[in-house]
């Protein structure tokens, strides 16, 4: 974080969603399911908290980690997040494909 001002947050309809729609979007090729899981928890290596090990086996993991700030617990800048979604093999601006994370 720069230290700057705060950006100012608005609400966007549709930005969250509940278990049914991530259910309902399993083995849809028209969403991408980015699961933000530590590796350890996505691999299935860790004990979850959610009952089972592992993840959804389409997902894609962006560990929430690798885009926020852990002494603020701010969201990293853009560019940042940016090259996470590009680690895990994502493509913003070029991926048609309607993105759930969770």
């Amino acid at each position: 974080p720069s230290g700057g001002p705060s950006p100012r947050l608005r609400w966007r309809d549709g930005a969250f969603v509940g278990k049914e729609a991530v259910l309902r979007s399993v083995g849809n090729a028209d969403v991408a399911l980015i699961d933000s899981l530590k590796p350890e928890s996505y691999s299935g290596a860790r004990p979850s908290r959610y009952g089972r090990r592992g993840h959804i086996a389409s997902a894609v993991n962006v560990p929430y980690a690798r885009v926020v700030d852990p002494a603020s617990g701010l969201f990293l800048g853009p560019r940042e997040i940016r090259s996470a979604f590009v680690a895990a093999g994502l493509r913003p601006n070029e991926d048609a494909r309607r993105w759930l994370l969770y």
